[in-house]
Parts: structure tokens; sequence; C-alpha cells
């Protein structure tokens, strides 16, 4: 008898006996696992608001059996408003074939000021052994920051024509950067 509580027994020979060929109807097939890979620039990456911020994403099959179509869904997003939905092909993805996801996400102001936008995202899938999940895969994309100001000096009237005329200055600052700015404060340097 392979199995003794009594003991000794053998390990592999009662291994053995579990083992199934390709034509028994009961094989079980090793579960297969999903891989996910961002092909998002990392930046930095100069972008005006109302751009748009392209990602793609490759779904890899390396298990041993095909999966169902796709999802790849965000589990986290630091950007303005809503995460971008992410789209995928339809139909299975092979053993050994990748499938190649997008997503567009239009820049706001907020994500400037923010200096970039980060996603965390996952993708599920079935196979016969039912569902496969990737790792959990992040990605912060760096938007480029630029603060410049830039002050015209103007007085009038030009010319001065008598003493004691009044001299009236205007200054106009104007914000030339891409990011958001406040606390303004001018000072003469000289006079």
């Amino acid at each position: 008898a392979l199995w003794d509580p009594q003991g000794p027994y053998s390990l592999r020979s009662t291994l053995s006996i579990l083992q199934r060929g390709p034509q028994d109807p009961t094989t079980r097939v090793g579960a297969s696992q999903a891989w996910l890979c961002f092909h998002t620039p990392a930046g930095p990456v100069t972008l005006p608001p109302g751009a748009s911020l392209a990602s793609s994403f490759t779904v890899t099959n390396p298990g041993d059996t095909p999966l169902s179509e796709a999802i790849v869904g965000d589990t986290a997003w630091s950007g303005d408003g809503a995460a971008p939905t992410v789209t995928c092909p339809a139909g299975p993805i092979a053993v050994a074939a990748s499938i190649t996801c997008t997503a567009d996400h239009s820049v706001t102001q907020s994500d400037i000021d923010a200096g970039g936008v980060s996603l965390t995202a996952q993708a599920l899938g079935e196979s016969a052994t039912g569902d496969v999940t990737s790792s959990v895969v992040p990605l912060t994309t760096t938007l480029t920051r630029t603060a410049v100001l830039s002050l015209v000096h103007t007085g009038a009237p030009t010319p001065v024509t008598a003493v004691g005329q009044v001299v009236t200055f205007s200054y106009s600052v104007t914000n030339n950067g891409n990011v958001s700015l406040s606390g303004l404060a001018l000072t003469e340097d000289s006079f």
C-alpha cells in the first residue's frame, strides 16, 4: 500500500500516481499569469493645458493557457478629474502573445501645477483555470513646470516738461510660465 499510517511511505511513489498524462481529461494545467507593462513617457514632458497625455500598456500572457479578453483597470490615480479609461483590443490572448491597450488624459492646469500625474493599474483576464491578474504596476509621468515672470515698467506722461509735474508709474506683470503663481509682490530696486 502507498499510504500506511504506521509508515514509512514514499513521497515519490505517492506523487507518481497523481501525475496525469495528456490524454487524461483530469489533467490540471498550471495557472496562467498576466504581465502588465507601461509605455507612457516617464517625462519630464512639456504639455500645455488641454493637451493629450497618451499612455499605452502591454498585457502579456506568459502562462500556459490562453487568456480571455483582457481588462486593464486603475487602482490609483493622482491626476485631475476621473482616471483615464483604458481601451484594450477585443479577443483572447494566446500563450506567449501580447496586446497593447491605450488610454488618453487631457492635461489640466492642476496636473501641471502638481508636477505630474501618477496612475497605478492592473490587468485582469480569465483562463480555463480561473481569473488571472497581473501585478499592480505604478507609473508617474513628470510634467515640466516652468515659472517665468516678465515685468514692463512705464511712466506717464513722457516726456516730463516741468518741475513738479506728477509722473504716474505703472507695472505690467505677466506670467510667461506654465504654472499658477500667487503671492505676487513688487520691489523697487532703484529710483
